[in-house]
């Protein structure tokens, strides 16, 4: 009776690093305006809690009717959150305590992919953000984009290796634990034998 309704039966989304709009604090009005045009912008890996890292999905509030010109204007809106971000960043280096507290956060972030344990996605997320940041804003030369990217399509599945799990608690011991070490080893280059 309403087949008329389909629509494409895809969504269209965006990922976008948002780390100046984050320490800025201007993230809740870019996210506020983007719902005034009809889309919806949330954070990567938690569905209501925007603390944390930096990562967004930028994408349709109809997911399921998405026509081209709808699709065009995702990705304009997309580059005037991504202009709004580099502002952001321009503000950032160019203001003093600002800059402190990014390299302070990117400083923070080594040290402790150098010293944990264990690992939790939430501090994950936060960790590569911040990674990402340093290595964009070139305090970190000797880190390959290419790991970070990795690293958070890595994050996007490891939650699946807990479905089905008999022991959540044990499993997620041993997730965060390989997670830690995976952390050091492919970021760091430092030995996890133990």
């Amino acid at each position: 009776r309403h087949l008329n309704s389909l629509g494409t039966g895809m969504g269209q989304g965006q990922l976008l690093h948002l780390p100046g709009l984050n320490f800025t604090g201007q993230i809740d009005r870019v996210m506020h305006a983007c719902a005034e045009l009809k889309f919806h912008m949330r954070p990567l890996f938690r569905k209501n809690d925007y603390s944390g890292g930096a990562f967004y999905i930028l994408q349709s509030s109809n997911s399921f009717f998405v026509p081209e010109q709808h699709a065009e204007a995702l990705l304009e809106l997309s580059r005037t959150v991504a202009e709004r971000e580099t502002q952001c960043r321009a503000r950032m280096q160019s203001d003093n305590e600002l800059r402190i507290r990014v390299c302070d956060a990117v400083g923070r972030a080594v040290g402790t992919v150098r010293g944990m344990s264990l690992l939790t996605f939430e501090e994950a997320e936060s960790i590569l953000s911040m990674l990402w940041l340093g290595i964009e804003l070139g305090m970190l030369p000797w880190l390959d984009m290419g790991q970070v990217l990795q690293k958070v399509t890595e994050l996007l599945i490891a939650p699946a290796q807990l479905a089905g799990s008999t022991n959540l608690r044990k499993d997620q011991f041993r997730l965060h634990r390989e997670m830690a070490r995976s952390f050091r080893r492919d970021l760091l280059h430092l030995d996890v034998s133990e």
